[in-house]
């Protein structure tokens, strides 16, 4: 998805499309926040890097989309490693049949 909006972005600057690139800069932030694969993180950031040394996006919002992607990564990993650990449910002594508790 990356290198196809690479693609886009870096045919819109070429072109002179500003209004394109404008169009496009909330795209890219929605689409950070859909990385949920820590793998392809360096290819990203590859990206990243490549609209930041063409001048293609300001430095600020590269850095911003930077910060999104490692920010939704480390949530990403954390409900991953929430997930994968072992839950027990106690059932502890009391009147209601419905209270439980999480035992890790």
């Amino acid at each position: 998805m990356f290198y196809l909006a690479n693609d886009v972005v870096q045919n819109c600057k070429k072109k002179n499309a500003k209004i394109y690139l404008l169009a496009f800069k909330n795209v890219l932030k929605d689409a950070v926040v859909l990385v949920r694969d820590a793998s392809v993180k360096n290819k990203i950031e590859r990206i990243f890097h490549i609209w930041e040394e063409r001048n293609t996006y300001f430095i600020d919002f590269v850095n911003e989309l930077r910060e999104l992607l490692s920010k939704f990564l480390l949530e990403c990993l954390a409900c991953r490693l929430w997930m994968e650990s072992k839950i027990v449910l106690v059932r502890p002594d009391c009147t209601s049949s419905l209270s439980y508790h999480v035992k890790v």
